[in-house]
């Protein structure tokens, strides 16, 4: 009976793609997606090694990059907070075109409001500004505010919002 319960499991989610997993698991009653996302988890280690190694060298290019370990952290964390985010907001799973890149652009975002020190998130000293970089401020400003990576159409809302503040 156990053996068929593990079998039972191992085949409620895709196992070669990270994000029809993830829809897959969304998909499933909530009773079973404790246990389901357990097992993504554990399926998907390889694959979250990969994008932290991805995610790694990204920073490392960077001036004034944190550490691997800090990258590897936060890396992590936002793939929990993805991962979870879809669970409680299913909708958001549809709007997501690659898991990965998802993933690399929260840790970029993430990295760069982190002190090298203690790997304490602060808010980061303003970019100089440059001919055309307030959709830049507004995009960055959007996804501080709401913890992830606003959409196209929430930028232009803003910045509609914003030009309507000056006028």
């Amino acid at each position: 009976m156990a053996h068929s319960d593990s079998t039972s499991q191992n085949t409620t989610f895709n196992h070669f793609d990270p994000l029809a997993g993830l829809r897959d698991i969304i998909a499933l009653r909530s009773a079973l997606r404790p246990e389901a996302t357990d097992t993504w988890f554990e399926v998907f280690s390889p694959w979250i090694n990969a994008v932290c190694r991805k995610a790694r060298l990204a920073i490392s290019e960077q001036p004034g990059s944190v550490d691997a370990k800090t990258v590897d952290h936060i890396t992590r964390k936002m793939i929990i907070k993805i991962v979870t985010d879809c669970q409680n907001h299913p909708e958001k799973a549809e709007y997501i075109g690659s898991f990965e890149h998802a993933v690399l652009e929260q840790v970029r975002l993430e990295c760069s409001n982190t002190n090298q020190s203690h790997s304490v998130t602060a808010n980061a000293p303003p970019p100089p500004v440059a001919r055309g970089s307030a959709l830049d401020d507004i995009r960055r400003e959007l996804a501080v505010k709401i913890g992830r990576a606003p959409t196209r159409a929430e930028i232009v809302a803003a910045w509609n919002e914003s030009k309507s503040q000056r006028a």
